[in-house]
């Protein structure tokens, strides 16, 4: 492998880390036997977790970007009723938990659910 993808792998693994246990679970998702089902589940377990890292490290980055193009101004000028020194940025952090949330019930909902195969 040449050193600059190397350094690009490396320098980006949370998010090679993410992607790579997601597809590790579909692959995993047609199969029928017990020890690739656990295999399955653990890598659904390690995407969660990769996932709430690369939230809890990109949130507070997002937000900041939406400083910056003054979002927060534009949310106060079109709901003036809710006057507050920081209610946007609770609402940008409340909508962020509630994806994640929402993220890992539907994986859940559809590994608890999937069907078992007869072999």
């Amino acid at each position: 492998m040449p050193p600059e993808v190397k350094k690009v792998l490396l320098d980006h693994f949370q998010l090679v880390a993410l992607f790579g246990t997601f597809v590790t679970w579909l692959a995993f998702k047609g199969s029928s036997s017990s020890a690739l089902r656990l295999g399955r589940r653990l890598s659904l377990l390690a995407f969660f977790f990769f996932l709430y890292s690369y939230f809890r490290d990109y949130t507070p980055r997002l937000i900041a970007k939406f400083d910056i193009v003054e979002a927060d101004i534009w949310f106060r000028r079109n709901f003036a009723m809710n006057k507050g020194t920081d209610w946007v940025e609770g609402f940008l952090y409340g909508a962020s938990v509630t994806l994640f949330f929402g993220i890992v019930l539907a994986f859940s909902a559809m590994e608890l659910t999937a069907k078992k195969k007869k072999s």
